[in-house]
């Protein structure tokens, strides 16, 4: 496959499991929202921002290793504000308590930034974003400084208690017998439930 874009909707609603590997794919923003998605594979493509992006309600694993994206410091924290921040594992890692509550602490604010092309630079307050296409770059808090200030002390304690990953909630979608897959990377259809297979070349 040489993908450039992403196949329509009526084409990817069945499936749980998606890869796009290796296509030439720039943009997200003709992937649409699927509600039962729960894994994304965009590995090797050319995906630099999260441009375009849907919530996808059911994700909990994507990855999308060796892309432009992923050379943003705040890779994680984007991916979650972007997708949702019920995502488990990002590049086959788990998701930290301190990527995901910056993701919810800030996915109100950031969330149209993040979707239009704008990159985190700077993750403390405030926080510095740029636009990928513009340069143009912004400054801006998401809580009241005081009030972020006064709620240091305990913040500090509880992050030092519960900052682990989540093995506990992490979710799998390989042994599921009703799951199914469609890679467009290796052009094949897997159906767990049954023994049908397709090739898309």
């Amino acid at each position: 496959m040489n993908l450039q874009t992403f196949p329509d909707y009526s084409l990817l609603r069945q499936y749980s499991s998606l890869s796009f590997c290796h296509n030439p794919i720039t943009s997200l923003s003709s992937l649409p929202s699927l509600p039962e998605l729960t894994s994304l594979k965009l590995d090797h493509t050319k995906i630099s921002t999260f441009d375009g992006a849907k919530y996808q309600p059911q994700l909990s694993s994507i990855s999308m290793q060796s892309t432009p994206i992923t050379t943003s410091k705040y890779f994680f924290e984007m991916c979650l504000i972007a997708f949702g921040t019920q995502i488990t594992r990002i590049n086959e890692k788990n998701i930290t308590y301190k990527q995901r509550k910056f993701a919810q602490e800030n996915e109100n604010t950031l969330h149209k930034y993040i979707v239009t092309g704008w990159l985190i630079t700077k993750g403390s307050q405030p926080i510095h974003l740029l636009n990928y296409q513009t340069r143009k770059r912004v400054s801006l808090y998401t809580v009241n400084p005081k009030e972020k200030q006064d709620a240091n002390s305990f913040d500090q304690k509880k992050v030092s208690e519960t900052d682990t990953d989540i093995n506990s909630i992490s979710k799998s979608t390989t042994n599921d017998p009703s799951s199914r897959s469609f890679s467009y990377a290796s052009s094949f259809v897997s159906t767990s439930s049954d023994t049908r297979s397709k090739s898309t070349s």
